[in-house]
Order: C-alpha cells, then sequence, then structure tokens
C-alpha cells in the first residue's frame, strides 16, 4: 500500500468518526461552532417527589408549568425565567421573543447528578437539574434550576463588560394560577403586607413592595400554597418584589432590579432563589407559610 492509498484511508476513517459524533443525540456541547444546533429536546417533564415541573424548548428551555401534589400551580401560557428590558429596546429573554430571541449557547440536563445524553419526555428521579448559558445582546448569563427535596432552586448570573441603560430585569419570574386567593409579603426583620387577589371581573393591579425577603401564595381552593425566598443578590442594582395580579389569566410573581437604573459596566451580579410548598387550611395558612419562610433561609 502507498502512501496516497493509507492517506485515503485515514481520510475516510475521519469523516466517519466526524458523522458518528455529530450524529449522536447529545444535550450539550462545548465551543459548537457558530451555527451549528445540537440536538436539544423540544420538551422534557420532572417529577421529583411531590412536584413536577416541564421544561419546554419553545421557552427555551425554561419553565413551563410546575405542579405539587397533582395541583397545576405554575400556568403553562407564560413566560419563566430571566427577561431584561433594555430603554427604548424592550423585553428580550425566554418566551420574550418580540424583540429578538435570547441566544441559548450551552445547555445540560442532570437526573440524579447523572449527565443526561438524550432526555426522555417524562422521567422522574430524587435530583432534576438544567445548567444553561445565554446570551442576550451584550449580557451573558448562566443559569441554573434545581429540583429536590420538594424544593425548586433557581439561579442567575448576570454579566456585561458594557453599562447598560435599563427599564429593568427580572432575573426570575412565576405565573401562579389565577385561582390564588391571598398573598403575603414577608421581611426578615418581621415586617409583613399581606392581601387578597381579586376576583375574576377586577381590572390587572400591581402590588409592589421593597425590603421584602419573601413571598408566599395561598390558594384557597385547593388548599396548597408556595413561598419563594430571595437568597442572594448584587450590592449594585435595587431589587424589590412585585406581583401582577391580573384575574382570570395569573397572579405572576417577579423579583424586579436595576428599574430604571444603569447596569455599570464590568458588572458581574449573582440572583437566586428557593421556592417550597406547603398545604395547609385557609385558617392556618399564614402561619404555615411563615414556617416555610424560615426554613428557606437555612436552605444549602
Amino acid at each position: 500500500m502507498n502512501t496516497t492509498q493509507r492517506f485515503c484511508i485515514l481520510t475516510v476513517s475521519l469523516i466517519h468518526v466526524v458523522v458518528g459524533l455529530t450524529s449522536s443525540n447529545f444535550i450539550a456541547v462545548a465551543d459548537e461552532p457558530p451555527n451549528r444546533e445540537t440536538p436539544r429536546p423540544i420538551s422534557v417533564t420532572a417529577t421529583i417527589g411531590d412536584v413536577l415541573i416541564r421544561i419546554d424548548g419553545p421557552k427555551l428551555w425554561t419553565i413551563s408549568r410546575i405542579e405539587y401534589k397533582d395541583t397545576i400551580f405554575g400556568i403553562e401560557d407564560s413566560a419563566y425565567g430571566t427577561v431584561v428590558n433594555i430603554l427604548n429596546v424592550g423585553f428580550i429573554g425566554t418566551a420574550h421573543k418580540e424583540v429578538e430571541t435570547e441566544n441559548v449557547t450551552r445547555l445540560k440536563f442532570f437526573l440524579d447528578d447523572e449527565l443526561m445524553q438524550s432526555p426522555n419526555a417524562e422521567i422522574r428521579g430524587e435530583r432534576f437539574k438544567v445548567e444553561r448559558t445565554s446570551r442576550i445582546r451584550s449580557f451573558y448569563l448562566d443559569s441554573e434550576l434545581e429540583v429536590r427535596d420538594n424544593r425548586l432552586y433557581q439561579s442567575v448570573r448576570l454579566r456585561t463588560a458594557d453599562s447598560v441603560d435599563m427599564k429593568v430585569i427580572y432575573p426570575f419570574m412565576y405565573a401562579w394560577t389565577p385561582t390564588a386567593t391571598a398573598y403575603l409579603f414577608g421581611a426578615d426583620d418581621g415586617t409583613r403586607v399581606e392581601g387578597k387577589f381579586q376576583g375574576e371581573s377586577a381590572k390587572q393591579e400591581q402590588l409592589s413592595q421593597a425590603n421584602m425577603n419573601w413571598l408566599a401564595v395561598y390558594d384557597r381552593p385547593t388548599g396548597k400554597g408556595v413561598v419563594s425566598r430571595l437568597l442572594a443578590q448584587p450590592k449594585v442594582g435595587d431589587t424589590s418584589m412585585l406581583i401582577v395580579d391580573s384575574p382570570g389569566v395569573y397572579r405572576k410573581y417577579y423579583i424586579m432590579s436595576f428599574s430604571d437604573e444603569k447596569v455599570p459596566a464590568e458588572f458581574d451580579g449573582t440572583y437566586r432563589i428557593v421556592t417550597g410548598f406547603f398545604t395547609s387550611e385557609e385558617a392556618t395558612w399564614k402561619t404555615e407559610a411563615n414556617k416555610m419562610a424560615e426554613a428557606l433561609m437555612s436552605s444549602p
């Protein structure tokens, strides 16, 4: 066999290896060349203990449904995850594609601490995690979602080399069921602000609170509730909580940051939140919510 023949055989063999690798059902591949799309699931539904969570591709692999003990608490027809509203630009991120689409550059799914090469549509286990890297204009985002011990953990690290004039950043948002009947804001200094959600015939209302550490939402028809506690936030930029009470649609909860502020150049900040679930009679739900909020404070 001469040198030319050996070279041809080697070239063909390498081509077969490359084709085999690119056709494999990988979820995440580091440093993929631009414009090469790796296979990613359309939808994954994970049941972890009493919590069910669905992650949807059309929403760029963010939450699309949350259930607790077979009750839908996070509705499907809304956006979750991190969204930025740049001054004179508009909303960009996750399901908000009106201006442009967030660029997801890396995606990994884990079940019980094992990297999943090709997630099934429905999975069960003790721990479920999604790691996601993306870019929105000058912002780089490293997002993580994890469900374990009947709690939902989320974090996002935002970085930008440039200063950016903002309308607002929503690091996290949750579209809670429109049947929810009451809410309770809490601060670690003992401050509490409570209220009832409006009936279906009422107009949309916005309820905002600064200097609060957590929010509880209770659904009287099912006797279930959630408590979301902010665990970490950057040292710069205002941070507050907002509920958009849209009767018949949702009771949507937002963490807000950099409202009408400028994100400074070389910004590097991390937000982290945990959500716990509980069941309670109406008469004692605020007591249960306070217990949950205290328990979440020590979340690992």
